[in-house]
């Protein structure tokens, strides 16, 4: 998202304050905080840094309701790229016998169906 769409990564910084101000966008327990590596991206994360890059705000912080929704709308709209892996479990299908043509079929030539009509 970050590359053609103008989202910016958040800080450390960034995160902590949301989190003390009680927006709990990452929870900090459940990361590596290692130097270098990019913080992971979370949907809440995403709609506050969303918000907060296109000042979506309310009056206690950003409006991260308003941005998921225009996120929502553009990935609608196909503004926003988006897609998702298939799961690991997922095999395709095999082949399907293709369905019985009006050709294969012993009907009437005149039926307009490829169905015999009953004459009595």
């Amino acid at each position: 998202l970050e590359a053609g769409r103008g989202v910016k990564r958040p800080t450390l910084k960034q995160v902590e304050e949301w989190n003390e101000s009680g927006i709990e966008v990452l929870k900090m327990d459940s990361i590596d905080l290692d130097e270098g590596k990019p913080l992971p991206w979370s949907p809440m994360l995403l709609c506050v840094t969303y918000a907060t890059q296109r000042n979506l705000s309310k009056s206690n912080g950003p409006d991260s309701h308003r941005a998921g929704v225009e996120i929502l709308e553009k990935i609608l709209d196909g503004r926003f790229p988006y897609s998702v892996p298939p799961p690991e479990s997922w095999k395709p299908h095999e082949e399907t016998p293709a369905a019985p043509t009006a050709e294969d079929s012993d009907a009437d030539e005149d039926s307009d169906y490829g169905v015999d009509l009953l004459v009595l």
